[in-house]
C-alpha cells in the first residue's frame, strides 16, 4: 500500500469511516508486532501491539494528514508504548529462547536453525542501545526507508544515515563474537 493510499485511508477513518480503519489495521498489523517484537521480550509483544492500536482508536482525532504522514504517527504510538513499557517496567526482563515458526513445510531441522538463528539475532539487536534498535528494525524489519525512519524519529537522513552505520557497526561485532 503506497504512502498517498495510506493517508486517504487514515483521513477517512478520522472521519468516521471505520472501514478505512479496518484496512489500515490488516497493513499495519504485522508490520507494529515486528518492531514491538524485537524490542521487549516475545511474551509480551502481542499484548502491546494489542495497546498501540487501542490507542491508535483513542486518539483519532490527534491525527492529522497535514501535520505528517499516517505511518510516521503510527509508529510513534507505537515507539512511545516500548519506552512506557519499559519504565513502568523497571525490572531486567529477559528474552525469550524460542520463537514460533509458522512455516510448516520445513523440516524440523530446518525450523531449529530458523529458531536459533532469530534468538540469535534478537537477543544482539537487544544489546543495542534503545536508539540504535529503533534504527535496525525498521530499516530490516520495517523495510522503510532512511526518509521514513527521519521522519518518525524526528531527525535529518544524514543523521539517521550516521547512526544506522554506527549500529550496524556493533551488531556486526556483536555477531562476531560468537
Amino acid at each position: 500500500m503506497d504512502k498517498n493510499l495510506v493517508n486517504e485511508l487514515a483521513q477517512a477513518w478520522v472521519e468516521g469511516d471505520m472501514k478505512a480503519f479496518s484496512k489500515l489495521y490488516d497493513h499495519f498489523v504485522d508490520k507494529i508486532y515486528k518492531f514491538v517484537f524485537f524490542k521487549v521480550p516475545s511474551s509480551e509483544a502481542e499484548d502491546l501491539t494489542e495497546n498501540i492500536f487501542v490507542k491508535i482508536l483513542e486518539n483519532a482525532n490527534h491525527y492529522a494528514v497535514q501535520k505528517g504522514s499516517f505511518t510516521t504517527w503510527i509508529y510513534t504510538i507505537a515507539r512511545n508504548t516500548v519506552i512506557d513499557f519499559y519504565r513502568t517496567n523497571k525490572s531486567v526482563l529477559t528474552l525469550d529462547e524460542a520463537m514460533l515458526v509458522q512455516d510448516n513445510s520445513q523440516d524440523n531441522h530446518s525450523k531449529a536453525a530458523l529458531v536459533l538463528n532469530s534468538v540469535i539475532l534478537k537477543k544482539s539487536i537487544a544489546k543495542l542501545s534503545k536508539k540504535y534498535q529503533d534504527l535496525v528494525v525498521l530499516r530490516f524489519v520495517d523495510d522503510m526507508s532512511y526518509s521514513e525512519i527521519a521522519d518518525i524519529l524526528n531527525k535529518t537522513e544524514g543523521s539517521v544515515r550516521v547512526d544506522m552505520h554506527r549500529a550496524l557497526k556493533q551488531l556486526k561485532a556483536d555477531l562476531g563474537n560468537l
